[in-house]
């Protein structure tokens, strides 16, 4: 886990390396201190990296060159499973990595499972390729130097949009799309190719018993990958199915070590579900106490600093996860496990039960995972130096559920109406957990640790936003702004430190997310401290 930048076709190496020291400075966070911009720079290139080591050595710096020199190589996020992968005695799944691009060519990145952003340098074409997962689980942005520019020339590249942003030479800043492999010409820094991804294989199943058993099985490899390079991972638990199938499915082997970890008030709903659980599986539980609302709101620029979003779903639940990882690092914890991107595969959320054309729906929760649910788990998790792994996004696991397109898989009609059906039998059949654990309804975070929903008028933060923002000003800044059709004032109030961080050059922000806006616990009286 890294964050990496690069600058491409620049005309003044001195400045560029300059340039490129500065963003890994603004992006320190996504590496420890003793490991902070390994550098390298050659003809019209110049790569960089914080590094989190984790299967690396201390003394095996990026970039990575591979076995024959003519690839370097810069990876933020984690390939799993490379020691079964390798076959050259490579000592980190960066080296792999760089070995197998040689070997089978750059577009055999497209099928590896893990967490990544990648840049690549062909010295042999004159080529800078960059890439992302499946899923956009790990970020990469860029954007080019005005033309004309007499300081600053070529196309820049960072893992946070905040390296970019601060740029007078930059316009735009663009983000690499999940699965996207893009090649640069390193010389005049033009994009001379774009291959977006690849729909993952389609598998054939018998019957819904056969599906069950390929999740079940799939479900499992994916935590043991995902649990094979540590003495100890944090877990967040919240006693729902997703967390605590995940707890249990990495319970079965002796070797994994745990420490769970849950946010709420005395009363809410996720601290009483986590210490059920905790208990039944022996297991340490990390209380973690809810700040007041209006103590989480006096934070709210920090929250959108750091994980460079204005859409309320994602600061309303980043600064809820931003407490729970600071205590995860105070722990001495470097990785850790959640259960994100169950509720996008297998249709979690309410809106499903609702939606004309559920599976049309999940595709289009599953195209903004990493703006929204990702977005939030990889800048909360790394503001405090910490790998976060979501073994439900696996390969194993996202082949399976969208081979599926039947909505019975996953929704449940009549008087005993469940969502997510196909994942809770699989987790019964993998796992000792109790029926009352497995068939719990969804809680989003911020309701499950005692605050308010997602609910786009009444949600956490709402009525403060209310008495921050005048009607005047709301109108102003809402008809300034058409383009990012601002309907409440907290959207407003959010945008406006979205604006003042110059992250409104980020142009994939102007297209609204599809996330969850219903409150998972309607109709139940939900307590407020303020």
């Amino acid at each position: 886990m890294c964050g990496i930048a690069a600058v491409v076709g620049y005309s003044n190496e001195i400045r560029a390396r300059r340039d490129l020291s500065k963003i890994m400075g603004i992006i320190s966070h996504r590496g420890e201190s003793r490991f902070q911009n390994e550098a390298w720079s050659g003809s019209q290139v110049a790569l960089a990296c914080n590094r989190l080591p984790f299967t690396s050595g201390d003394d095996e710096n990026q970039p990575v060159v591979s076995p024959s020199g003519r690839y370097r190589v810069v990876l933020n996020g984690e390939i799993y499973a490379f020691h079964s992968r390798s076959r050259g005695g490579q000592k980190s799944d960066t080296a792999l990595l760089a070995a197998m691009i040689e070997n089978q060519g750059i577009r055999s990145i497209s099928e590896l499972d893990g967490i990544f952003a990648i840049i690549v340098v062909d010295t042999q074409r004159n080529r800078v390729y960059v890439a992302r997962d499946y899923f956009g689980i790990k970020p990469l942005y860029y954007s080019y130097v005005r033309p004309n520019n007499s300081l600053r020339s070529g196309v820049y590249f960072s893992s946070e949009v905040k390296g970019l942003s601060g740029f007078s030479e930059f316009a735009e800043i663009h983000e690499v799309a999940p699965g996207e492999l893009l090649s640069f010409d390193r010389g005049s820094s033009k994009l001379v190719d774009r291959i977006e991804r690849k729909p993952m294989p389609r598998l054939s199943f018998c019957d819904e018993e056969e599906r069950v058993a390929a999740l079940a099985s799939a479900l499992d490899m994916a935590v043991r990958d995902q649990t094979a390079d540590q003495d100890e991972y944090a877990l967040l638990l919240s006693g729902g199915v997703d967390s605590s199938g995940l707890l249990a499915l990495a319970q079965q082997d002796s070797r994994v070590r745990l420490r769970a970890f849950v946010i709420g008030r005395e009363d809410s709903t996720d601290l009483l579900g986590a210490k059920e659980v905790a208990k039944l599986l022996g297991i340490e539980l990390v209380k973690v106490v809810a700040p007041s609302e209006s103590t989480l709101f006096a934070r709210l620029h920090e929250i959108v600093k750091s994980v460079e979003s204005f859409e309320p779903n994602v600061v309303r639940q980043s600064a809820v996860s931003d407490v729970l990882c600071r205590r995860v690092a105070a722990q001495g914890l470097r990785v850790g496990l959640c259960g994100e991107g169950a509720d996008e595969l297998f249709c979690g959320y309410p809106e499903f039960s609702v939606a004309n054309d559920p599976m049309r729906l999940r595709k289009r929760f599953i195209n903004d995972l990493r703006r929204t649910q990702l977005q939030r788990v990889d800048r909360t998790s790394m503001a405090h130096t910490i790998e976060m792994r979501v073994p439900f996004l696996s390969r194993r696991v996202a082949e399976v559920a969208l081979s599926i397109d039947e909505c019975s898989s996953y929704l449940q009609n009549g008087e005993n109406r469940k969502n997510k059906i196909i994942f809770r039998k699989a987790i019964e059949r993998k796992t000792n957990l109790p029926m009352k654990t497995v068939m719990k309804e969804k809680v989003v975070l911020s309701e499950g640790a005692g605050y308010l929903g997602n609910d786009p008028g009444v949600g956490l933060f709402s009525s403060l936003a209310e008495r921050a923002v005048s009607d005047d000003e709301f109108m102003s800044v809402k008809r300034d702004h058409m383009e990012y059709s601002l309907d409440t004032k907290l959207e407003v109030f959010l945008f406006k430190q979205f604006k003042s961080l110059g992250y409104t050059k980020l142009s994939s922000a102007k297209r609204r997310i599809v996330a969850n806006s219903v409150n998972s616990l309607a109709g139940k009286s939900i307590g407020v401290a303020v």
